[in-house]
């Protein structure tokens, strides 16, 4: 019994460790999309730069977005690898995604179910956010009081 017991903790053991080079790994890979975001940003700015205009405006505040998004992906995977609560991140990270959606998109080409849909997500991500935070907030204070 005492035999399967170490075998089980080596495994485990075992399994933490890959999980935390695979964890690892990813958070080598955003920050390689980051960098490549910001190369890919430099480009579009040059685009807009010499062909003014709607379309190369809204492509430029696509990739600025899509350059905040990684960012924030990247920062996502650090804080998840250190142990950090990564709740709030992954709000903010969906709030972006939905407003370059926005943004981005062409709503004269648009359903009104559409437009519908990514104001609903844009409401219900807002809302789960202030939720979230909120409950963050009072678990602090009453940690904080706690500890007085």
């Amino acid at each position: 019994m005492e035999n399967q017991k170490n075998l089980a903790h080596r495994v485990v053991d075992t399994t933490d460790i890959a999980v935390h080079w695979i964890e690892a790994v990813a958070a080598v890979l955003l920050a390689i999309l980051s960098a490549a975001g910001v190369v890919f940003l430099i480009y579009e700015m040059l685009l807009a730069a010499r062909n003014p205009g709607a379309s190369s405006l809204e492509a430029l505040f696509g990739a600025i977005l899509l350059l905040f998004i990684l960012i924030e992906l990247y920062s996502i995977g650090t804080a998840f690898v250190r142990g950090d609560d990564v709740t709030n991140k992954i709000f903010e990270v969906g709030l972006v995604a939905l407003v370059r959606q926005v943004i981005v998109a062409e709503f004269l080409h648009l359903s009104y179910q559409h437009m519908l849909t990514i104001g609903a997500l844009i409401v219900a991500l807002g809302v789960s956010w202030f939720l979230s935070r909120r409950a963050l907030d009072a678990s602090a204070a009453r940690r904080a009081a706690a500890a007085e």
